[in-house]
């Protein structure tokens, strides 16, 4: 009788502790899961759409489809005029010796043209002597230059060529390179340089009536407010003079701006010393035991509250069975 009845209570405990797993189980909501398109790896939503364009940009090129840095020697004879002739010969220089009258003689729009060139090639020094060598040979100049990096070096310049030789020297520059990126500007400034050159007319007629107004001032405090007057009207006659001169230039000179970056496939990877690697292991072993205690930690918390329900069941069953154990003693 009581082997019979000692069986049926550890059957109802067992039925009991089943319903609370499972009924804790249904109830609980996994916050660690992840959906995503079929086929779509996780990583790739997380990181977003930037990092897909930056892969296609950069693994758009195939594999080494370098071009070499032909010399410049085969450039032709028969190279566009470059008009002005400022800067023939010359490597570096300005585009200070351009003025304004010399723009506004002109019977033309007045463009200023811009081109930005990244590329990239195997053969790294020779495509920066060739780079410096296609502004003096259409009669332009070299405005900056930088070269920044050790391991993969980077080579931008800044050349200033003519604008009857822009074109020549853009599609020279494409030959000397793969050509990552590249984009052209024209900004049309006809409008803007002859409204400077007509308030460049108004204030040098403005100066010519206060000198006249000078010559016949006859009191000391007329004379000082015309000559402070006259202060003012040089300053803007010399900032309108300043932007024009400016613009000129920016209207003769075209601006060409070229990075070039030193492509190679082959780096070898950069060896790790012992004492890198040592402490290395001991941080990935210090990480790895916070992670164990930190899943323990996270592990107790979630499963506080079904122990202790277990427990009060548990206890509830151990009286029960208790009590029926004595009287079946001491019926």
């Amino acid at each position: 009788m009581n082997r019979k009845l000692n069986k049926r209570l550890a059957a109802l405990c067992l039925s009991v502790m089943c319903l609370i797993l499972v009924v804790t189980a249904c109830g609980r909501d996994d916050g660690f899961r992840t959906t995503s398109a079929p086929g779509n790896d996780s990583s790739w939503d997380f990181v977003g759409g930037g990092f897909v364009a930056e892969q296609h940009a950069t693994t758009g090129r195939p594999p080494g489809n370098v071009s070499m840095a032909p010399p410049m020697a085969d450039m032709p004879v028969n190279a566009p005029d470059a008009s002005p002739s400022f800067g023939a010969g010359n490597q570096y220089g300005s585009a200070g010796d351009v003025t304004w009258q010399d723009v506004y003689g002109q019977n033309e729009r007045h463009v200023i043209r811009r081109a930005f060139v990244h590329m990239e090639n195997e053969v790294f020094d020779s495509t920066v002597e060739a780079l410096r060598a296609v502004a003096p040979a259409v009669n332009g100049y070299i405005e900056s230059e930088a070269l920044t990096g050790t391991g993969t070096r980077r080579f931008t310049i800044v050349l200033r060529v003519p604008v009857a030789t822009f074109d020549y020297a853009l599609r020279r520059i494409e030959t000397l390179g793969t050509v990552i990126h590249q984009n052209q500007s024209a900004e049309d400034v006809t409008d803007q340089f002859y409204d400077l050159v007509g308030n460049l007319e108004t204030r040098r007629i403005e100066e010519e009536r206060i000198l006249d107004l000078i010559d016949r001032a006859s009191d000391i405090h007329e004379l000082l407010a015309l000559e402070a007057r006259l202060s003012n009207v040089r300053q803007m006659i010399a900032s309108y003079l300043a932007q024009l001169n400016q613009m000129a230039g920016l209207i003769s000179y075209s601006t060409i701006t070229v990075t070039l970056t030193e492509y190679n496939p082959f780096q070898p990877a950069v060896g790790l010393s012992l004492g890198e690697r040592i402490g290395g292991a001991f941080g990935d072993s210090v990480d790895g035991t916070v992670g164990a205690l930190q899943g323990i930690v996270v592990f107790l918390a979630g499963a506080v509250i079904p122990l202790a329900l277990l427990s009060i069941v548990g206890l509830v069953i151990w009286r029960i069975v208790k009590a029926v154990k004595k009287r079946a003693v001491y019926p």
